[in-house]
């Protein structure tokens, strides 16, 4: 049976799209939260800001959910698993620069060995804050900024041992302060982790730069036109649906029990959504900016408002 699809406001005549359509567009009014920009290819005399779905025979809830990822917990796992790896690198860089430090400070390669201290530090420092409270735009400036320090201390160390092959020099030594001496393959094994591990840091921030990026504009595009002043834990993995894990409006409200023997489903949104009664229709209004749609149902003979 053809589910059919009437624009009851904004749009002067009665509109009938296929199953599948339908069907899209009933998870997209549902799931995102009527978000209209996702229907608007499907009808024709579009370009209306707001408007009303009269829906007939719309799927059952636990059917519209097969079409649709729900938020899980993937972001936060995955941001955590690279503040982790972040950690550990930049905490075995510190270590590296804390030796220099004992080795060289103050008089000799002074400059590099501060530098060399300062950036892990204040990596290791922001992440730790950010672990707590972050907000995307709060975490898009600092992996920018870290990202082109990381890209600055590989560079300057590329600069200092880039092309020395370290196993030349076997028995040579180096000045140290209080005029001692280091060995200067020691010194050039450890020189090479710090451009390894730097440069690796800077890849790994400008993938997470690009990462975070797309997840913001999926967001906005499902609704959440005010993500950047959100909670990061909020985002949403690629090709699910943002505001389940976590949410601003609190705990999902349940579903209705599907039959006798079933339990209530959760409610992926935070908003409860109605059982449709055999013989009525469900009406969607889209709220204004991200606002929740207001959802009723009227009989089907009932003429659509």
């Amino acid at each position: 049976m053809d589910t059919r699809v009437m624009i009851v406001r904004g749009c002067p005549e009665e509109k009938t799209i296929s199953t599948r359509r339908a069907r899209e567009l009933a998870v997209c009014s549902f799931g995102l939260l009527a978000q209209v920009s996702c229907a608007l290819p499907y009808i024709h005399g579009s370009g209306y800001p707001f408007f009303s779905l009269y829906l007939h025979d719309l799927p059952q809830h636990s059917r519209l959910q097969r079409h649709l990822t729900i938020m899980t917990v993937h972001f936060g796992n995955n941001r955590l698993g690279f503040y982790i790896v972040t950690l550990l690198l930049s905490g075995t860089v510190l270590g590296i620069a804390g030796n220099f430090a004992s080795l060289f400070l103050p008089s000799l390669h002074r400059d590099f060995t501060i530098f060399a201290l300062i950036v892990p530090s204040l990596t290791i420092l922001l992440f730790l804050l950010s672990l707590q409270w972050a907000q995307p735009r709060t975490e898009a400036i600092e992996l920018f900024i870290i990202g082109t320090f990381w890209l600055a201390m590989g560079a300057w160390s590329t600069d200092i041992i880039g092309f020395v092959q370290c196993d030349t020099l076997g028995g040579q030594r180096i000045p140290s302060k209080n005029d001692g001496t280091t060995s200067a393959q020691s010194y050039c094994y450890q020189m090479k982790v710090v451009q390894a591990f730097s440069w690796a840091l800077f890849a790994l921030f400008v993938i997470a730069f690009w990462i975070l990026m797309r997840l913001v504009h999926q967001a906005q595009r499902y609704g959440r036109y005010h993500i950047w002043e959100e909670p990061i834990r909020e985002l949403p993995w690629f090709g699910e649906a943002p505001g389940y894990y976590n949410t601003a409006g609190g705990y999902p409200y349940p579903y209705p029990p599907q039959s006798p023997g079933m339990g209530p489903m959760p409610q992926p949104y935070g908003y409860p959504m109605p059982m449709q009664i055999p013989g009525q229709s469900i009406v969607i209004q889209p709220g204004v900016n991200g606002a929740p749609p207001t959802i009723t149902q009227i009989p089907h003979s009932a003429p659509p408002v």
